[in-house]
């Protein structure tokens, strides 16, 4: 990790599939399972630029594109990238 990048990695098992989460009926990596990883990275990120227990961050818009289905089994890698900090905004 760089100061302003951190990376994610989960391996794909049944509880983040698309039929088992209720965003589909496919054996795939679901969609909100992939915008609860991008979040998490996003998240833990600007609290390490915040580096302050007392406050956090709270996501106001997300636009994805999950174009590939992605099996069990499957490593999926998630990179967020800290590009501007002006006060509160990130």
């Amino acid at each position: 990790m760089t100061e302003n990048t951190l990376s994610k990695t989960i391996k794909v098992e049944e509880e983040n599939l698309a039929c088992s989460m209720g965003s589909g009926s496919l054996m795939v990596l679901a969609t909100p399972a992939v915008v609860a990883l991008m979040e998490n990275a996003a998240a833990e990120l600007a609290q390490k630029v915040l580096d302050n227990e007392e406050l956090t961050t709270v996501g106001t818009m997300i636009s994805i594109e999950h174009t590939s289905p992605t099996p069990v089994g499957a490593e999926v890698t998630a990179t967020a990238v800290l590009k501007e900090n002006d006060g509160r905004i990130f």
